[in-house]
């Protein structure tokens, strides 16, 4: 997807500044507020990567400082670019550049109040203004909750950086990074869940508007939306009545359309579920299905087994793609840099097409529906 170039674009760049929108920041916390209405009275906020004179981050809670009760609020951010007047998060250019250009402190304003414009005062950190340096680090340990957009190339260390605190936190992150070896099992544990919105639009600091397809809120407060079930439907109602699932079957799988059904992978014991919403509600088994199902992931109704490209595809049974299943595709014009040692999910359908589906996330239902036929 287009988003989803920007956002690879970016992180080979290792550009990190990319800022919030205002109404992105609303619409997320205002997603805890309805679930719990007192989730940040008599909180203190720490906003560790956000420049006070910029940051959405920083006005929002500014403004409703008061109606929200909190106790305090800190925004913080790196040291950056006097040329451009713009404050750049974590620039790992920094270090090669004339010092006349950039200032050696980063910028810190602390609130005890309700701020109604954007000027917010503000004054140097003795730092630099590095998240893990020890001075805000210690503002951390101070802090009830750390809120902020984390830089894209820093995601990893920010996280365990957060977690470490015990603190509750939330942060816009890339969604394919959750899916990392070391941070599935937190998502699959429990400890960690994607928010109830998914920010799409930021602005450069040059004022232009980016569009990223998969960027998502990283979180531990809890809201509604990953306590509602997704409605299912039985194996048999959605190959009767999902149009978009038939015309999959269809048009991708070639199957025969008298004899529609769930391809089984080739190397795993799981069925494909290419649609969130085709999710069989009489299906016992695991079924691979897309990433986007984090988005709307119920704890309550659907297990995290795994994820289907980290190093934990061998340990949870995906067997090697094999010869059989490289010949094929190689014979339908694959040009992807397969072998017959991996343990990528695949499919080989009845047509003999095969099939390497995108990134999936591995699922089993946790109770459900065997009244049916399957």
């Amino acid at each position: 997807m287009p988003g989803n170039k920007n956002l690879n674009a970016a992180r080979v760049a290792k550009n990190n500044e990319f800022y919030t929108l205002y109404a992105d920041v609303e619409r997320e916390m205002l997603s805890y507020l309805r679930y719990n209405p007192e989730v940040f009275r008599g909180k203190t906020i720490l906003l560790p990567c956000d420049n006070p004179e910029q940051s959405n981050f920083t006005k929002y809670f500014a403004r409703n400082f008061d109606q929200l009760g909190l106790r305090k609020l800190i925004s913080t951010s790196y040291a950056g670019p006097i040329r451009s007047g713009q404050i750049s998060l974590f620039d790992e250019t920094a270090i090669d550049t004339p010092k006349r250009l950039y200032e050696p402190h980063g910028r810190i304003a602390v609130l005890d109040h309700a701020i109604c414009g954007d000027d917010i005062p503000w004054d140097y950190l003795d730092g630099n203004g590095d998240f893990r340096s020890k001075e805000i680090t210690a503002l951390r340990d101070e802090a009830d909750m750390i809120l902020t957009n984390v830089p894209f190339s820093l995601l990893q260390p920010f996280l365990f950086w957060v977690l470490e605190s015990g603190k509750q936190f939330a942060f816009i992150g890339n969604m394919n990074s959750i899916t990392c070896n070391n941070t599935f099992p937190l998502l699959a544990s429990g400890q960690i869940w994607l928010g109830a919105t998914q920010p799409k639009v930021f602005i450069t600091p040059d004022g232009n508007r980016e569009s990223f397809g998969n960027t998502c809120w990283i979180t531990n407060i809890d809201h509604g939306l990953r306590h509602e079930p997704i409605p299912l439907m039985s194996m048999q109602e959605n190959i009767a009545h999902n149009e978009r699932l038939r015309r999959g079957l269809l048009e991708r799988y070639k199957q025969n359309p008298n004899a529609l059904h769930y391809e089984k992978y080739r190397n795993y014991d799981g069925i494909e579920v290419p649609i969130l919403e085709a999710f069989p509600s009489d299906y016992t088994g695991v079924a691979g299905v897309p990433i986007s199902v984090l988005n709307h992931f119920c704890a309550e109704q659907m297990e995290l087994v795994g994820c289907s490209v980290n190093a934990d595809a061998k340990a949870l049974g995906v067997r090697e793609i094999g010869e059989e299943w490289i010949k094929a595709y190689r014979e339908h014009g694959g040009t992807g840099n397969y072998t017959a040692h991996m343990h990528n999910l695949v499919l080989l359908t009845d047509g003999g097409v095969p099939i390497a589906p995108f990134k999936r996330i591995l699922v089993r239902l946790k109770a459900p529906d065997t009244s049916g036929a399957f």
